[in-house]
């Protein structure tokens, strides 16, 4: 577990300042009008994120656990 964490500060620490960087007219930029900003992107990302915790966060409360996606 130290070493996922240590790795995981790792790679934040390495990335941040070029994430920092990303101009915000840049970062809402499509590049097509039919493709995803890549403020899009990260935000469709992190609403994943959430769902999916909340997914195995509840299968560890059913008796038999149903993990479905759309």
């Amino acid at each position: 577990m130290k070493q996922t964490a240590s790795r995981l500060l790792h790679l934040i620490n390495h990335h941040l300042p070029a994430l920092q960087n990303i101009n915000g007219e840049e970062y809402s930029r499509k590049p097509a009008p039919n493709k995803w900003s890549r403020k899009e992107i990260l935000g469709h990302l992190i609403d994943s994120a959430q769902s999916n915790i909340r997914r195995f966060v509840k299968a560890q409360y059913e008796e038999t656990p149903l993990i479905t996606y759309n």
